[in-house]
């Protein structure tokens, strides 16, 4: 099934980040969620497939987002995007400092060590 998913990345225009970026904040109004939380925080993105939503987190002022999938870079992000291909199971991190986790459109802020 994995597969699968590789066959709908694509490159995505401006107007895609965009309309991205206004679902998000959509999405964290309608639950009443503070869209500047994300301003100036580190992000891991998980299962960021095409990078749609990540460059999007970076549209809405991320200081800093890494981004995983099982699969290859799938293009050329901002510089303060570091995408790592890598299994969920198989993340490469030991401990992580207080960071959003943007996982399909859920987000979960936990406080621990250190980031990467």
């Amino acid at each position: 099934m994995r597969e699968g998913f590789k066959s709908i990345f694509k490159k995505f225009s401006k107007r895609d980040i965009d309309e991205a970026t206004r679902l998000l904040s959509s999405r964290w109004r309608l639950n009443k969620l503070d869209i500047n939380i994300i301003k100036n925080k580190k992000i891991l993105d998980i299962g960021c497939g095409s990078g749609r939503y990540t460059i999007a987190l970076n549209k809405m002022g991320a200081k800093e987002i890494v981004a995983t999938d099982i699969f290859d870079k799938p293009g050329s992000w901002p510089k303060n995007i570091v995408y790592i291909k890598s299994d969920l199971q198989k993340l490469p991190f030991k401990k992580i400092h207080l960071i959003l986790f943007f996982v399909m459109d859920l987000l979960v802020i936990i406080k621990m060590e250190r980031f990467y």
